[in-house]
Formats: structure tokens, sequence, C-alpha cells
């Protein structure tokens, strides 16, 4: 019975050091991946203005109700009904979109360029969304002027 006992506590300490640990890593898993989907989401749009020869915009903020019924009302990114809406607020991720504009958009024109900068804001040359996690951890997709877009496991992508 004492060696019985022994066993279920050495498992009990050892679930308790990896557990938190699990957790940590499976929200930067989770940050990871709803980061390469808005990126790939994003060079799949840019494609997609190019082959049909229309703007394409991407709009951060509320998922819209109507067509939506899945993610209604949850905050994610929409990209025009051209893609399915990608929910971050389902796996607790925020997203600040620089510079700022209202309402949160980027636009890709027909010849896969950045259309921009938004109304009212100083004219820049990147437009950054950075992705942030419960545990403070950010990473971020940069769109240049010239329609590139890439992502970096950093606040700023340098």
């Amino acid at each position: 019975m004492l060696e019985v006992m022994t066993v279920v506590v050495i498992i009990g300490i050892t679930a308790a050091i990896a557990v938190p640990n699990y957790l940590r890593w499976n929200r930067t898993y989770q940050l990871r991946q709803a980061t390469t989907d808005m990126h790939s989401n994003l060079t799949l749009a840019r494609m997609a203005a190019m082959n049909r020869n229309t703007t394409v915009t991407m709009t951060l903020g509320p998922i819209a109700c109507p067509p939506e019924t899945t993610y209604c009302g949850v905050n994610g990114v929409s990209f025009g009904g051209i893609f399915p809406p990608l929910p971050l607020a389902v796996n607790n991720i925020t997203w600040a979109l620089v510079p700022a504009s209202v309402p949160s958009t980027v636009q890709l024109s027909s010849l896969g360029l950045r259309v921009g900068p938004p109304a009212g804001s100083p004219p820049v040359g990147d437009q950054v969304i950075t992705l942030t996690n419960t545990d403070n951890l950010k990473y971020s997709i940069v769109i240049t002027p010239g329609g590139k877009i890439r992502w970096c496991a950093a606040n700023t992508c340098k």
C-alpha cells in the first residue's frame, strides 16, 4: 500500500509541474496557428484580388452575422465572403492594427498592392497587425505597400 501511495504522489507532483507548461505551450501554439492562418488567408486574398481584377478587403473586428452563422459577432477576421471568417476571440487572441484605422481594414488592389494608408492617418510604409495571446506573447504580420505579406514571432518585424 505504501508503494502505491508513493507512486500516486510522484504522478501527482509530475502532473502539477507539467500541466501549467502544457497550457502555456497550447496558448503559444494557438497564437502561432492564428498568425499563420491569417498570413495564409491574406496571401490568398492578394492572389484572389489579382485573379478577379478587383479590390479585396480584409476587416478585423466582429464577424458579420449575415450570412455567417457559426462565428456570428465573434471578434475575428472577415475577407468579404471570399474565404470563411477566421475567429480570434475563440482562442483569447486579441489584435491591433498599426496604423489604426476605423474600420480596421486592409485592402489589396487588383495589382496585388496594398491600398492605403487608411483615411485620416499619416502616410506610412508598412501596415502591421499584431496578435497577442493571454500571456502577452506577440506575433506580427506586416503588409508592405507593394503587397508583400510576412509574419514574425516578434512585436515588430524588421
